[in-house]
């Protein structure tokens, strides 16, 4: 009897951790979408078009989005920017924005 109440516990332990770590899993996951996937740019009544002057740095840029009331989250966009190395990469030109464009999609076309 002793045998199995042992094998229970040890059963409910692994079960208790395999479900913290599928639990950690999923908050990863929806982590990496609100960050990357999900649609982070707003073009309500502004024009489609956002125009990076030549000199531009990286805070320039989140000036320009900011002024234009372009980005949901402006957080969210800082951070894949620094991921996607943007920030050291910034290239002027006038650039076609399209309606619910994510941070990836964005920075890519930047």
């Amino acid at each position: 009897m002793a045998r199995k109440k042992g094998g229970s516990i040890i059963k409910k332990i692994l079960w208790s951790v395999v479900l913290i770590l599928a639990l950690g899993a999923c908050a990863g996951a929806y982590l990496f979408y609100k960050e990357f996937l999900a649609p982070n740019v707003t073009l309500e009544k502004q024009k489609p078009f956002l125009f990076i002057p030549t000199g531009a740095r990286f805070e320039d840029v989140v000036g320009i989005l900011r002024e234009h009331n372009l980005l949901v989250d402006e957080k969210s966009f800082r951070w894949t920017s620094g991921r996607m190395n943007y920030v050291n990469h910034i290239k002027p030109g006038k650039y076609l924005l399209k309606p619910h464009m994510n941070n990836k999609t964005l920075i890519t076309l930047l």
